[in-house]
């Protein structure tokens, strides 16, 4: 059994949804006519779901919601009311709310869903606790395995750490769970680095830096290592990782299981030594054996023998001092000395000149392994490596630095070595030789810096460049040789010059001179040649080629240089048409020019422009200065050029005052630069004749003035701004009408004087204007008086283009609309009011509307007399269409409540309420319109015209055309149509065999933005709706 508190301030409507929950024999429901009478009844402590109304007095449904989410956790809630806002369905759902249902329709149906809800409530609610049970005994467990455990995430976070792990590394749960980039491991090695969980997919060359002993067994792995734990000490500890997989097979993370091996490492260890003990009591037992018997047959020798058998000794004891010392010399010379590892007692004897090349005294001696082991700063690898020679015979052959004992400096070493084993195969000992070969390795590696210094150069060198022997054989080459000769590359890997002239020479335009001056160069070796090459595809290259000569003057052969240059030919040759181009652009130009030598100021050169516009000859100006043809008319302007170009500077855009031959006197606009032909200094005159231009601006500024002064009159505020909002201009009604002087805001940005909580919608709408071409829709906006007060303005703009069309800002009129705003606002809070008051009335009525339903429901099913069922029928129909008028009400109210906005078409039109049996064909070619938000309900309205009045609709098609200055949607089906009487009361109030409201708010939607609707079908060939948008309302689609 379900136990849900209902609560609703309507008690009628709290029995009917009691009666008609509990008849389906599942649930226990208890009433409470508040959301605070509830919240003190000890009924909502064991209750499994709360299903409330939103309207109530003192508590509404959303503060109840939030008080039982603050109380109760998680406990099922349904919001269950007739206010069918979006902002309080997203609201509810944002604070938990489970489900929302809203009241109206079929009594039946309703509480059928509502039955529904309850169940896949309570059912949710019941497998999230099973869960979450079910995790928490699992956590459980792995808390209190004796193994460490570790878990992590796909990204490397912490997601379990058990007790046995808190122990183990000091870590608490709570200080490591949720961290990644290697956290865990820091408490654990004292450094980032990975865990075996984190290279399950390694090979096992890398697992070996960190584990030994690795085993796989499937997708898991093990391995071994030692770590530091709590008060100094070290264990051993066995590892073993697996991925973690959800239900999908999905790897979601790793886990690692490790576990405490130090004990039975211990016990490892000392059976181990103990089996060794048993091996060196036996190895003892044999020699002690073999003395006696030797010392048995030595007491049976003769004296003589054994004199004898002493001066051998004392002579091989002469020859191996003889042999150590040559062997100690020859090691000397060659930096080489020898070691040899006990197993017995891990210590190293190390030969005199060995000791001496790890900085410890030339003595032959034994030292512990751990002082040779820190001269080495790769202990470790040089460690393993003796490790693994010991344990399975791999090859010791190792190259390493060394920091001496001695602090002198570092060495580079080559060790060999080898391992000896006894009789039975035991190794005893590891023979080894060490050599110095530091100056070696710097020889080397001077040799590799300067081959590798060579070949850079080489390739880098913009020349292709070809080295051969004094045979001819190719040692060397670059890859621009290569790409200059357009030589395949296996060609040159053969080596042979013969092969490579052959493909050169395919390529020249005169291979004859070519393999001739090549041949005369090897044969006469002392020589270099530099001469250019042509080819038949247009280049010219440039060879260059030198003898190699080393010590002695002994020739190794030659080398050859190309480079390729005919950019620079071409480049001479660009040159020389320019020059040809200059001189006839000087000639030909329709602006004056001349060329004036910039030392005595006489034309050296004029065009034939100049001569049309001063009237001299050619020959008259030649040789002459401008001050010998008295060009410039007034003294100080041409005082103030001839300082100019002293100075040396150019001159742009300078107008002078000039005199022609007949003596009439222009203005022109001069510029001057200074050239160098033929290491001669000259200057470049070009000259404008503006005189005619001068006058227009005269005129110009006159009907500017005669603008500003109309300007200046008007009662609203004209301006100009650029793209980031900054004021060109403002006329001075600004301060008549904000306070402000236009001098002080001239310069200042335009969201300055925006009221502070509006100036990021300033910055978007200006953002608007500038991103798209939308037409510019006026629109108001608060801003602040230079006194402090607020007042609302209304702004009118226009986009400001220059020549070439692109938009350099806005101008446009700022008009103080602060009264009618403020009449207006008085107006918007009467008719929230009214909103408020008839929401609150139409909330109650539904709910009345939606008892009487739910009990004529009742009534219905337990009435016998067919004539009493009539009436209750006739009753039902009242009632819902008296419930239609109220949801009308609902919608009507919304229109015109928002700003207009521009709308797709495409986007509203209705795909998903089309029915199966009707085909909606759209082709709106991507329009969009200005129009109120509640535009959707206009298309939405029209099919649920054409479904229900229509008759056999099949076919339904929307399209657009411009008609005149208009844009014309058209919406068609192939219905009954409308008869030629009905076409203009259909879209009456009332009209209609149902509800008569469709069409009429279709209407009234349209109507808000000056959009107008008809109908024009043809009566018996199917209806067509044409909803005729005005110039200016609509846009095509965005490119």
């Amino acid at each position: 059994m379900i136990s849900v508190v209902c609560v609703d301030d309507e008690p009628d409507l709290l029995e009917i949804a009691r009666l008609f929950l509990e008849r389906s024999g599942e649930i226990d429901a208890m009433s409470f006519v508040s959301a605070q009478e509830a919240l003190d009844s000890p009924a909502i402590l064991s209750c499994d779901i709360v299903v409330s109304d939103y309207q109530m007095p003192g508590m509404d449904g959303i503060a109840f919601l939030k008080e039982v989410r603050m109380r109760f956790g998680d406990l099922p809630f349904i919001l269950f009311t007739g206010r069918g806002r979006e902002e309080i369905v997203i609201e509810a759902i944002n604070n938990g709310a489970d489900f929302y249902l809203q009241k109206g329709g079929d009594p039946t149906a309703q509480f059928a869903e509502l039955l529904h809800k309850i169940r896949q409530a309570v059912r949710r609610k019941e497998a999230e606790r099973s869960q979450h049970e079910s995790e928490q005994r699992l956590a459980n467990i792995i808390d209190f395995l004796p193994d460490a455990i570790l878990a992590v995430d796909r990204t490397g976070r912490v997601i379990a750490w058990n007790r046995t792990n808190e122990n183990i590394t000091g870590v608490p749960a709570s200080g490591i769970l949720g961290k990644g980039d290697y956290e865990y491991a820091l408490s654990t090695y004292g450094e980032r680095r990975p865990f075996l969980l984190d290279m399950i997919y390694e090979p096992d060359e890398k697992i070996l830096k960190y584990y030994t002993n690795i085993v796989h067994d499937g997708g898991a792995i093990s391995a071994e290592t030692s770590l530091a734990a709590p008060k100094g000490r070290r264990i051993d500890i066995m590892a073993k990782a697996s991925p973690l997989y959800n239900q999908k097979g999905e790897v979601t993370g790793a886990i690692e299981v490790i576990r405490d091996i130090t004990a039975l490492k211990k016990i490892e260890q000392d059976l181990r030594a103990a089996y060794e003990r048993v091996t060196l009591t036996e190895e003892e037992l044999r020699t002690q054996y073999e003395e006696l018997r030797q010392t048995n047959e030595q007491l049976s020798a003769t004296e003589e023998e054994l004199t004898c058998q002493v001066n051998k000794l004392a002579h091989s004891e002469q020859v191996l001092r003889v042999n150590e010392e040559r062997l100690a010399m020859a090691q000397a010379v060659g930096r080489t000395g020898s070691w040899e590892y006990r197993l017995d007692t891990g210590t190293i004897w190390g030969s005199a000149e060995g000791l001496r090349i790890f900085g410890y005294p030339a003595t032959a001696r034994d030292l512990p392994i751990e002082d040779i082991e820190s001269c080495i700063p790769e202990r470790e690898r040089v460690h393993q490596a003796l490790v693994d020679l010991i344990a399975s015979g791999k090859d010791y052959d190792l190259e390493y630095t060394i920091r001496p004992a001695d602090g002198s400096g570092p060495k580079v070493i080559h060790s060999v070595a080898r391992l000896e084993r006894d009789a039975r195969g035991i190794p005893v000992r590891v023979i080894g030789v060490i050599q110095d070969t530091t100056e070696r390795r710097k020889a080397y590696e001077d040799i590799a810096f300067k081959n590798t210094l060579l070949a850079t150069q080489q390739e880098t060198a913009p020349d292709g460049i070809l080295i051969v022997d004094e045979t001819g054989k190719i040692l060397s080459y670059n890859r621009k040789f290569a790409e200059l000769w357009k030589i395949p590359q296996e060609l040159i890997e053969q080596g042979r010059d013969v092969l490579l002239l052959q493909q050169v020479n395919g390529q020249l335009v005169d291979p004859e001179k070519f393999l001739a001056r090549v041949r005369y160069l090897y044969e006469h070796n002392d020589e270099k040649s530099f001469e250019e090459l042509s080819l038949r595809d247009g280049r010219i290259l440039e060879r260059f080629s030198s003898p190699v000569f080393g010590e002695n003057k002994k020739y190794y052969g030659r080398i050859w240089y190309f480079r390729d240059i005919t950019g620079r030919r071409n480049a001479d040759k660009a040159v020389l048409e320019s020059e040809k181009k200059f001189a006839t652009v000087f000639k030909s130009s329709p602006i004056a020019l001349t060329l004036v030598s910039a030392t005595d100021g006489t034309f050296f050169d004029v065009n034939d422009a100049f001569l049309k516009d001063t009237g001299y000859t050619r020959e008259e100006v030649i040789g002459k200065t401008a001050e010998d043809l008295r060009l410039f008319s007034d003294a100080r302007e041409r005082e103030n050029l001839i300082s100019v170009l002293q100075t040396g500077k150019s001159v742009y855009g300078m107008d002078l005052q000039c005199r022609g031959k007949s003596g009439e006197i222009r203005t022109c606009r001069f510029t001057s630069q200074l050239l160098t032909i033929d290491n001669k200094a000259f200057r470049l005159f070009t000259s404008e004749d503006i005189t005619e231009r001068k006058h227009s601006e005269e005129a110009r500024r006159e009907s500017e003035k005669r603008f500003r002064d109309l300007v200046e009159t008007l009662p609203d505020i004209v301006w100009e701004i650029d793209l980031q909002g900054k004021i060109r201009y403002i006329s001075p009604t600004v301060e008549r009408v904000m306070g402000y002087t236009p001098e002080e805001l001239e310069g200042g940005l335009t969201s300055d004087l925006v009221a502070e909580q509006r100036r990021d919608f300033a910055r978007r709408e200006l953002g608007k204007y500038i991103s798209n071409d939308s037409p510019l829709v006026p629109f108001e906006i608060p801003a602040r008086h230079c006194d402090g007060h607020e007042m609302m303005v209304e702004i009118r703009a226009s986009r400001v283009k220059d020549s070439e069309g692109k938009v350099t800002g806005f101008r446009g009129v700022t008009t103080d609309v602060t009264r009618r705003w403020k009449s207006e606002e008085a107006l918007r809070r009467a008719n929230r009011q009214l909103t408020l008051l008839g929401s609150v009335t139409r909330h109650d009525v539904l709910n009345r509307i939606t008892v009487l339903l739910g009990y004529l429901a009742i009534v219905k099913r337990k009435c016998t007399d067919p004539g009493q069922e009539a009436y209750l029928q006739k009753m039902e129909s009242a009632i819902d269409l008296l419930r239609a008028q109220m949801e009308f009400t609902r919608i009507y109210q919304d229109v015109g409540s928002h700003e207009p906005r521009w709308i797709e078409l495409e986007a509203v039109i209705p795909r998903d309420q089309v029915p199966e049996m009707v085909s909606l064909v759209p082709d709106v070619q991507g329009f969009r319109v200005y129009a109120d938000a509640m535009f959707e309900k206009v298309f939405a309205n029209l099919l649920d015209n054409s479904i229900r009045h229509g008759g056999h609709v099949t076919e339904i098609r929307v399209t657009c055309h411009p008609e005149g200055t208009a844009l014309v949607i058209a919406w068609e089906d192939n219905g009954v149509g409308v008869r030629a009487g009905k076409k203009e009361q259909i879209f009456r109030q009332g009209v209609g065999s149902n509800t008569g409201l469709g069409l009429f708010l279709i209407r009234e939607i349209l109507a808000l933005t000056g959009i107008e609707i008809r109908e024009t079908g043809e009566p018996g060939s199917g209806a067509r709706f044409e909803i005729v948008v005005p110039e200016g309302l609509y846009l095509p689609a965005r490119t």
